[in-house]
């Protein structure tokens, strides 16, 4: 194509000056003349700088471009720029956020440059239109928000405006997309439309189409740029690319001519090859193509943090209870994440990036879009961050979707990161009071226990653990390592973790537990004394033990909606007004766990801390801090031994490395003061083994009764420790009350009585035998109890049980009903035992549950013979090895007796005194027997019936004559009526203190000037889960510790008869003196003073402690005492004159006999523990032979007491049961006083108070005893109170 310059007609009148010749005419004129021209080559060749000068068009021709043209150009220019920019649509999360401003900035950069053709727009007017554009109109389309009424601009939004020009487009590479409008974003598509656009329509519409070539390189730049600021993904990009080469290709071919549409067929295969061009270069670039933002290094990075595991202690340390953060709407029972961290240097947890991991620490800025991929359920919550919570990890639940400040400022702008492989953010700026932001996102379905168990381990790279200790590799072999899969051992971990260990944050008030999740103290965890620690703890332990089963882990860090267990719970979210929740998150709730990244499910949270508030080692917020029984739940109690002996250990330690001289306050009384949380947690166990006990239980004890007995062996043998008693105990020093010596004294005593003296040999070998013996003992009461359990005849025939008294009826009908059975049961337990020997007259019966009875553990599953001779053998062998001929030798060293010929003396002459008198009562009763029709010898099972019939005939005096006036309300009235009169004592039922059971009841003891002197549990029923049999025990004693006295927690346990569906609880005369004996021991307790636990209340000899128990019988027969509250149930008379004269008269009913019956049983004891060989014998025999001087009655073959006989053999009475007929002297002599001056005397009650329930251990008992009494007991008062010969 040639251009022929005569040909051009010029339609304008012009001058056009500055040429070697001038032009004038009319538009048809013809233009003739030389071409020369004269100026610089500057005024010639500008094009975009110098585009018009005096109205005319210099060297460009561009006046001779029609108008139409010219606008067909700028259209398709602004199509390829939107296509251009469609690459961003992605980043701003769609098309319509796009649009706002990327149209209008496009159309106006077309409509500015075509400014430029009226003659009265200069060049300097386009510049004018672009600043405008940019600078006003700009800010107010992307900033609107801040704008006044979304028009008109505000200095915030200029002075933003200006700044995000260049500034959003830093913004876009530096935060993960979608962005939203925020922040004024959208200038970078603004500016790229306005600019580039503006550059391209100035060359488009140039009457010289080779110079519209140029106008390509914007277009390109626009390409470049919107991709280079886009993402690798998005429908857009290939349907625009397409559209933009054609559109591109068709627009160059019209501009030079090379497409003619009058020439169709030349036009469409131009169409035709530009569609190729424009699909096939669609097709050679790659899918993950270059994007600037993947290879922005933002300014953050994981590794200039601190580890955020090591700061969680500081929060429950000074915020425990404090609100740290409030959420509203958010889904109860949701976990609030923290930080992430999944890198263990050796020494701490902390975060990686993706240079070391993939699923690791990546944090990005992001819009208010982020991208999700969980499923589950979606949420909107508000977060207000409260006082204490400064942190630069910014709460977030769940997958976040978008998070949005209430001001902008909130964030720092530009200053917020979130990690989506980890769901967590950091904002570098930190939280702060008042920080308030909302967050949509997803709750992930948690998986269930059947899909975690079955999922393998996922397979990523994580940074390899350093320095793990071997103890956490062995702990997870052997606990997991035969597992099939992942899940499965995941879930072994953290069961294992959160059921062997106890928890303690080991702050002040707490129990020892250090800070730190490194090598040193993870080792610590899992091989040390005892597993103990917080979730920091066990959260990192886990973690490493997962990685060496090769499963992937890390640790999270975040608040759990917690309850005082430490599990996640619902409850912790509050309803507000509408539909909306509120949960408020303390420093206590701030808590570490687990992920374990499973096949198929993801990351999967554990949580293998133990329960936090182990109510036996936490403190007790109750009345009198009496234990919180329903807090209290079988699997706290071992976890609560390890860490009880722990800190006994513990304390130990402390008292042997004290560095200073050894004196009494820093050895002796540290000694006493040392193990107050074993004691605690004892009181409240063993009690309960006896009184509410279970299987589990039983194993229980069976696991933690060999650790008990080595801590004390560790303690008696401790030759460190026994060197500084011995010290003190040479050397106590000044200034020592009578309180302090008996403490110390006793001290020294326990420690020489205990081996520590022995040579390692033989410490060893008393270790060995006390060990064996814990062990033997514990079983022996287990065994015991279940054979008092195993054995019931159950009666269905109403004839066997018609002339049984109505109250024996119902109560087996009870226990039959009970039991799921029906008729009548009868056991073996005493309340139903009893009362069956005495009423029935069926022989068959009775023979029957007499041996099952006087046969329990004597052979069959709960056989105890074998253990009967182990355990009197292993006493044999201590008592030998610590010097004495026999184990009574030993025990009776430190009794009112002190030495085995007194007691065996003592027991000789009341037997010597009494035994023809028995013997006088048996004959008696046989012979009434054989009066009333009874052939043969009289059996032991028939004795209770005649004995108890002979009484009624001789006194008329039975059970159902005197049981309707000892209702038990009203025997516990009259024994509270007691206590006042002696001792001013009050009973007050207090309902706030919880019980273990429900048939017990607590009551608060105050004296007479409002003195709390005690609580007091009385639990009076029988059942199976209690044994047999009735005693007073404590769950706590009285002490004074830094000027704060603690007063004892005393508890009574009876078996008495139960109510019925037709009548109260009605007590037997027998029962009557049992309560009365028991709340002696009671008033023992409560009325204890002194400051050493171990030296109050019943803490004295065991053939002193039943003086207290003893003297309270006597009431039993007082009328006086009797007057005061014995009526009839039924009708309300008081209890007849005649009927306690009948009381009294028959109080030494027997007397002989059961004195000799008694006596029996000390002599047996005696005869267990005087051997001084092994006893490898007959059980059977060797109890016969022993009890033969007592025997009154037949023998019968195949029956021992020895294999039940609990108070000897698992309790405390071995070589001791001679007390209760030794405590029966003191107490027939000490009645004796009360007797000379009154009942109620005050003066006497006083006396007793002062010097025997009240001093406790603190004197030796028989200095005690003179000083109430005035002179040492005699036998001759026992033998005068039962009257025999009268």
């Amino acid at each position: 194509m040639t251009f022929d310059q005569s040909s051009i007609t010029n339609t304008n009148t012009a001058a056009y000056a500055g040429s070697s010749g001038t032009y004038t005419g009319t538009s048809s004129g013809t233009y003739t003349g030389t071409s020369t021209t004269t100026g610089s080559w500057a005024d010639s060749t500008h094009s975009v700088i110098w585009m018009t000068r005096g109205n005319v068009l210099r060297g460009m021709g561009l006046s001779r471009q029609p108008w139409g043209k010219r606008i067909a150009s700028l259209v398709l220019i602004a199509a390829m720029m939107l296509l251009a920019q469609a690459n961003l649509i992605d980043v701003y999360g769609g098309v319509a956020t796009w649009a706002i401003a990327a149209v209008p900035a496009t159309l106006l950069g077309a409509i500015i440059a075509l400014a430029g053709m009226l003659p009265a727009l200069r060049l300097w007017w386009q510049i004018v239109f672009l600043a405008f554009a940019q600078f006003i109109i700009g800010p107010v389309v992307t900033l609107s928000s801040t704008t006044s009424h979304y028009v008109i601009p505000t200095l915030k939004t200029l002075s933003s405006g200006w700044e995000m020009t260049f500034g959003s487009f830093k913004y876009i590479i530096s935060v993960d997309p979608p962005l939203g409008t925020q922040d004024g974003v959208l200038m970078a598509v603004w500016t790229i439309g306005l600019w580039l656009t503006f550059f391209t329509g100035v060359f488009a519409i140039n009457a010289n189409a080779w110079l519209s070539l140029v106008g390509v390189l914007p277009l390109a730049a626009a390409v470049a740029v919107c991709a280079l600021l886009g993402t690798d993904s998005g429908w857009q990009r290939a349907i625009c690319g397409i559209a933009f080469a054609l559109l591109l290709i068709i627009w160059l071919s019209w501009r030079l001519e090379l497409l003619e549409w009058g020439r169709w067929i030349s036009a469409l295969i131009i169409v035709v090859l530009a569609a190729g061009l424009a699909f096939g270069g669609t097709l050679l670039v790659p899918q993950d193509r270059f994007v600037l933002r993947d290879r922005y290094d933002p300014p953050l990075s994981p590794y200039d943090y601190t580890s955020p595991l090591s700061g969680m202690r500081s929060y429950i340390k000074d915020h425990k209870k404090d609100v740290l953060l409030t959420v509203h709407n958010l889904p109860a029972g949701t976990p609030v994440k923290l930080a992430v961290m999944d890198r263990f240097d050796g020494t701490v947890w902390n975060l990686s990036d993706s240079s070391e991991a993939t699923d690791s620490s990546n944090y990005h800025r992001v819009g208010t879009t982020i991208k999700a991929d969980e499923q589950g359920k979606s949420f909107t919550a508000t977060f207000t961050v409260d006082q204490g919570l400064t942190d630069t990890w910014l709460p977030l639940a769940g997958a976040a979707t978008g998070v949005s400040f209430a001001n902008d400022a909130d964030n720092g702008n530009d200053t917020f990161y979130y990690n989506t492989d980890t769901d967590s953010a950091i904002i570098p700026a930190g939280t702060r009071k008042g920080l308030t932001y909302t967050e949509s996102g997803i709750i992930a379905r948690n998986p269930t226990d059947k899909q975690i168990s079955s999922a393998a381990a996922a397979r990523i790279t994580q940074p390899e653990a350093q320095d793990v200790p071997d103890s956490a590799s062995k702990l997870a072999t052997s606990i997991a390592g035969g597992q099939s899969s992942g899940g499965a051992a995941a879930t072994a971990l953290a069961d294992t973790l959160k059921d062997s260990g106890w928890f303690s944050h080991g702050l002040e008030g707490d129990y020892p537990s250090d800070a730190g999740h490194g090598n040193y103290r993870i080792n610590k965890l899992l091989a040390g004394t005892a597993m103990v620690g917080d979730s920091e703890q066990y959260a990192s332990a886990m973690a490493l033990m997962a990685r060496d089963l090769g499963l992937p882990s890390r640790v999270v860090l975040g608040f759990l909606p917690k309850n005082e267990d430490g599990e996640i719970t619902d409850a912790r979210t509050e309803k507000t007004s509408g539909n909306g929740t509120k949960i408020e998150f303390t420093g206590n709730d701030v808590t570490a766990w687990v992920e374990i990244k499973l096949q198929g499910l993801g990351w999967v949270a554990f949580y293998p801390t133990p329960k936090e508030t182990n109510p036996l080692l936490a403190e007790w917020n109750t009345p009198h801090q009496t234990p919180p029984f329903s807090q209290i739940e079988l699997s706290d109690y071992e976890p609560a031994f390890d860490a009880a002996i722990a800190c006994s250990r513990a304390e130990i330690e402390a008292i042997v490395n004290n560095p200073k001289k050894p004196t009494f306050g820093n050895t002796i009384v540290a000694l006493e003061r040392q193990g107050a949380l074993l004691d605690r947690i004892s009181g409240v166990f063993y009690n309960l083994l006896e009184a509410a006990t279970s299987d589990q239980m039983q194993e229980i004890a069976l696991r933690v009764q060999p650790k008990l007995t080595e801590l004390s062996n560790d303690v008696s043998l401790n030759p460190e420790l026994f060197a500084r008693v011995k010290a003190v105990y040479e050397k106590p020093g000044r200034g020592l009350s009578k309180e302090d010596r008996k403490l110390l004294e006793d001290t020294y005593q326990s420690f020489a009585r205990n081996g520590a003296a022995l040579s390692d040999a033989d410490k060893e070998l008393y270790r060995k035998y006390t060990s064996e013996l814990s062990a033997a003992t514990l079983q022996f009461g287990q065994n015991a109890l279940a054979a008092t359990n195993a054995f019931t005849i159950n009666i269905t025939d109403p004839k066997v049980v018609a002339e049984l008294p109505a109250f024996v009826r119902e109560g087996m009908a009870a226990d039959a009903k009970a039991r799921g059975e029906k008729g009548w049961t009868v056991t073996l337990q005493a309340p139903s035992y009893v009362p069956f020997m005495t009423y029935s007259s069926n022989r068959a019966l009775k023979e029957k549950l007499w041996r099952a009875y006087n046969s329990r553990a004597l052979g069959g599953e709960n056989d105890n013979t074998q253990i009967v001779k182990q355990i009197a053998n292993l006493r044999l062998k201590i008592a030998n090895l610590l010097g004495y001929k026999c184990y009574a030798d030993y025990v009776l060293e430190r009794r009112m007796a002190e030495n085995t010929p007194t007691v065996t003396a003592f027991l000789d002459e009341l037997l010597g005194e009494t035994k023809a008198y028995a013997d006088k009562d048996y004959r008696m009763i046989s012979d009434y027997a054989a009066s009333l029709g009874f052939k043969g010898q009289l059996m032991p099972w028939d004795w209770g019936y005649y004995s108890e019939k002979y009484k009624d005939e001789k006194y008329a005096l039975n059970d159902e004559v005197v049981k309707p006036y000892l209702k038990l309300e009203n025997v516990k009235k009259g024994v509270f009526m007691l206590a006042n009169k002696l001792y001013g004592l009050n009973f007050t039922p207090n309902d706030k203190i919880e019980v273990y059971h429900p048939d017990v009841t607590a009551y608060d003891v105050t004296d007479e000037n409002g003195r709390f002197m005690a609580v007091l549990y009385l639990d009076f029923f029988p059942r199976e889960s209690k044994r047999s049999g009735a005693w007073m025990t404590e769950f706590r004693g009285t002490k004074i510790e830094d000027g704060e006295e603690t007063r004892p927690l005393v508890s009574l346990v009876m078996n008495f008869t139960k109510p019925t569906e037709t009548a109260p609880s009605l007590l037997t005369f027998d029962e009557l003196e049992t309560f009365l004996h028991e709340f002696g021991h009671a008033l023992h307790g409560m009325l204890g003073e002194g400051k050493y636990e171990s030296q109050t209340g019943t803490s004295v000899y065991r053939d002193f402690v039943e003086l207290p128990s003893q003297i309270m019988e006597n009431w039993a027969t007082e009328k006086e005492f009797l007057d005061l509250w014995a009526v009839n149930y039924q009708t309300g008379e008081p209890i007849p004159a005649e009927i306690v004269e009948r009381i009294i008269a028959a109080q030494n009913y027997l007397a002989a006999y059961l004195n000799v019956r008694q006596l029996s049983f000390g002599l047996t004891d005696m005869a267990w523990h005087t051997i001084t060989e092994p006893f490898e014998g007959d059980v059977e025999q060797f109890e016969v032979a022993s009890m033969a001087p007592s025997q009154v009655q037949p023998v019968v073959p195949g029956t021992a007491m020895a294999p039940a006989f609990g108070h000897i053999f698992s309790g405390g009475y071995a070589a001791g049961y001679y007390g209760y007929k030794w405590a029966e002297v003191l107490e027939a002599d000490a009645f004796s006083l009360f007797k000379e001056k009154g009942i109620f005397n005050r003066e006497v009650s006083g006396s007793f108070r002062e010097n025997i329930l009240s001093k406790g251990g603190t004197e030796h008992p028989m200095e005690l005893y003179v000083r109430f009494r005035g002179h040492k007991p005699e036998t001759k008062a026992l033998i005068e109170k039962m009257g025999l010969g009268k």
